[in-house]
C-alpha cells in the first residue's frame, strides 16, 4: 500500500514558484525550502509503504467471538511512522489497529477481539485504510486500499419451535398404504413364483403348512421444505432466518431432504455441505413466489405433513395454506 493523492503533484509547481520568490530575496533558506517542496513528492512513497495480511476464519456465526491476527510489514525503504489502522470487514464492528512505527522491512503482528454483529456475504475485497501519525502525516491524509480475506458471517441459529415441519406421502385411508421394502409390515400372504427366499416367513409357513410371505408397508420419504420469498427487515426477520437456518440443518441430522423454493432475486445455493448455510448468509431481497411449481410437486406426490415458510407476507401464507387441505403451513416468522 503506498500513497497515491494527486494534489502531491501540484508540489513541484508549488516549489518553483518558491525558488522565483526566492531570486529577487536572495534569500538560501527560501530556495532550500524549494528545493525541498520539489523533492517530496518522490521521497513520501518511498517513507509510506505497507503490506497487510488478515488472518481470519472462512466461516463465522453472528454472535461468535474470535481472535483476528494481522501483520502489517512496511515494505518501503524508509521507517514509518506510528499508525492507525481502520478496516472494514462486513458483519464486525469497526476494526481500529494502533501500528507502532516499523523500520524497512520490519513486520509487526497484532492480535485482536471481534465479534460478528450481522449477517454478511463477502462480494470483494473490504477497504482498508491508514492515517499516519508522524511527520508530515496531517497533509498527505489517510491510504486506502482494499484487503481480501473477509469471512461468510453466518446466521445465528434459533431452535426451530416445536417439531420439524415434515411432508410425506398422504397415508390417509388404507388403500394408499402400499406393499414395498419399508420397515412395518404390510400382510402375511401365499407363496408366489418370483417371491425372494428372503421374504418368507417360517413361523407362518410352519403354523399353516405352506409356504407363506412376509410383506413389508412401503417407506414413505419424509422431507423439509421452506418456502422464501417476500423478504422483511429488523430483528424479527434476523430470527426468523436464524430458526431457518436451524432448522436446515435439524433436516440433516434427521437424514430428511431438504429444499427451497424461493421467490425472484434469491442467490442460488451452492453445491457442499456448506452451501445451504452460506446461502442464508447471503439471503437478502426476495421477490414475490410464482407457487404453480409448489403446487404441481404437492399433487403429483399426494403429500402430506406440514411446509415452513419464510416470508412477512400474509397473503402467501393464506395462498400455500389453500395449495392442499392436507398440508399445514408453519411459519418461521412469528
Amino acid at each position: 500500500m503506498t500513497p497515491q493523492r494527486s494534489y502531491w503533484k501540484l508540489a513541484p509547481f508549488a516549489g518553483a514558484l518558491l525558488f522565483a520568490v526566492s531570486l529577487p530575496v536572495r534569500s538560501p533558506w527560501l530556495a532550500v525550502l524549494a528545493a525541498g517542496v520539489i523533492v517530496l513528492p518522490f521521497v513520501q512513497p518511498l517513507r509510506t509503504s505497507y503490506r497487510f495480511r488478515r488472518f481470519l476464519p472462512p466461516r463465522v456465526r453472528v454472535g461468535a467471538s474470535l481472535t483476528s491476527r494481522y501483520a502489517v510489514t512496511n515494505s518501503g525503504r524508509m521507517a514509518t511512522p506510528p499508525a492507525i489502522v481502520e478496516d472494514t470487514v462486513a458483519g464486525f464492528g469497526p476494526i481500529s489497529i494502533a501500528v507502532p512505527p516499523l523500520r524497512a522491512g520490519e513486520t509487526a503482528e497484532i492480535e485482536l477481539p471481534l465479534q460478528a454483529i450481522a449477517r454478511a456475504w463477502p462480494v470483494g475485497p473490504s477497504p482498508i485504510s491508514v492515517t499516519q501519525r508522524g511527520w508530515f502525516a496531517g497533509a498527505q491524509g489517510p491510504l486506502v486500499n482494499a484487503l481480501p480475506g473477509a469471512p461468510i458471517v453466518l446466521p445465528r441459529l434459533v431452535p426451530w419451535p416445536g417439531a420439524l415441519p415434515l411432508l410425506s406421502v398422504d397415508r390417509i385411508g388404507a388403500g394408499r398404504i402400499r406393499a414395498g421394502e419399508g420397515t412395518d409390515v404390510h400382510s402375511i400372504r401365499a407363496w408366489q413364483p418370483g417371491d425372494p427366499p428372503r421374504a418368507v416367513h417360517w413361523r407362518s409357513t410352519a403354523r399353516v403348512g405352506s409356504p407363506m410371505v412376509l410383506e413389508r408397508a412401503e417407506e414413505y420419504a419424509r422431507e423439509v421444505i421452506l418456502v422464501v420469498a417476500d423478504s422483511g427487515v429488523g430483528p424479527a426477520w434476523e430470527d426468523a432466518i436464524s430458526r431457518a437456518a436451524w432448522l436446515q440443518l435439524a433436516a440433516g441430522r434427521g437424514g430428511h431432504p431438504f429444499h427451497v423454493y424461493a421467490g425472484q432475486g434469491a442467490p442460488p445455493i451452492s453445491p457442499g455441505a456448506d452451501g445451504p448455510q452460506d446461502w442464508f448468509a447471503a439471503l437478502d431481497v426476495v421477490g414475490p413466489l410464482d407457487l404453480r411449481p409448489l403446487a404441481a410437486d404437492i399433487g403429483k406426490s399426494r403429500a402430506t405433513g406440514a411446509i415452513a415458510v419464510l416470508t412477512a407476507s400474509q397473503a402467501l401464507v393464506t395462498a400455500l395454506r389453500q395449495l392442499s387441505p392436507h398440508v399445514r403451513v408453519v411459519e418461521a416468522l412469528r
